[in-house]
């Protein structure tokens, strides 16, 4: 078979494929614009965030945020039980990451900038949610569920992190107890660099 560097670089690749593919369909839906989205793929495809894609952990949120915004767009507008679905999967993906809190932080200012500049749309939004909800309310509460079973790895982890058994890997310095055993190079403002 294929070896561990070589499988993982394939997923990469695919992983990043797949963004591309949401934020094409993110951007055709929400402008209205096959040319535009055409653009704005195009850019994202030779934007330097690809070469991000072989050493940074971000990729790991990239893709589910753009799916999520993507689905939930769409369930904002026609709220159909796929469409929910689709956002419950991306979100408990980002959940189960060790860096949810860029995600939780882009969510919010969307919403944020959403309420200001769209206020009585806001309401209606969370009225149509609500009305959703009660008629979907066993697929609601499965979801839910779903999304709290997400959380419990990164519960998990906050919990052993505080007994101070073991080290983050590229925290460590590469050679602390849990940590990958990989040396680690830093950058001159303390950033490990990783590579394959």
């Amino acid at each position: 078979g294929v070896g561990h560097p070589a499988a993982y670089l394939i997923f990469l690749t695919i992983y990043y494929a797949l963004a591309m593919l949401g934020f094409y369909l993110l951007v055709k839906y929400a402008l209205k614009n096959d040319l535009i989205a055409h653009v704005a793929y195009l850019l994202l495809l030779f934007s330097s965030w690809g070469t991000q894609l072989f050493y940074n952990y971000i990729i790991l949120l990239f893709v589910p945020l753009i799916w999520f915004f993507y689905f939930f767009i769409r369930f904002i507008q026609q709220q159909r039980n796929y469409q929910w679905l689709g956002l419950c999967f991306c979100l408990g993906i980002t959940l189960t990451t060790y860096i949810p809190f860029y995600f939780i932080t882009i969510l919010l200012l969307f919403v944020m900038l959403a309420i200001c500049f769209y206020f009585k749309e806001s309401v209606e939004v969370v009225k149509n949610m609500f009305i959703f909800f009660n008629k979907n309310r066993l697929f609601a509460l499965g979801s839910i569920l779903f999304l709290l079973l997400s959380c419990w790895p990164g519960y998990v982890l906050y919990l052993e992190s505080k007994t101070g058994e073991f080290v983050m890997p590229a925290r460590g310095g590469g050679g602390g107890v849990g940590s990958a055993g990989r040396a680690e190079r830093g950058d001159s403002r303390g950033v490990a660099q990783h590579s394959l």
